[in-house]
């Protein structure tokens, strides 16, 4: 498994704001005044029809945030 597949959590950057990341979905979001707000939007997210998307890319052994588009496609 890679990094990327399995890295979601809360971080607090450099200034002290606390935000989320999702690996899954290749997301990062400044969020709320406290870590708890920051906890409860990533749990939303994880919860969220886009994140089950990406999982199920990955679950399919495709890249989870890029559109796979067949060979010799002119899309």
């Amino acid at each position: 498994m890679k990094d990327w597949e399995i890295a979601c959590g809360v971080l607090v950057d450099e200034h002290g704001n606390p935000g989320w990341w999702c690996g899954v979905c290749g997301k990062q979001r400044t969020a709320g005044s406290t870590v708890a707000a920051a906890s409860g939007l990533l749990d939303a997210h994880l919860a969220s029809p886009l994140h089950r998307y990406h999982a199920g890319r990955i679950a399919r052994g495709l890249r989870p945030w890029t559109t796979a588009r067949p060979e010799g496609s002119r899309l």
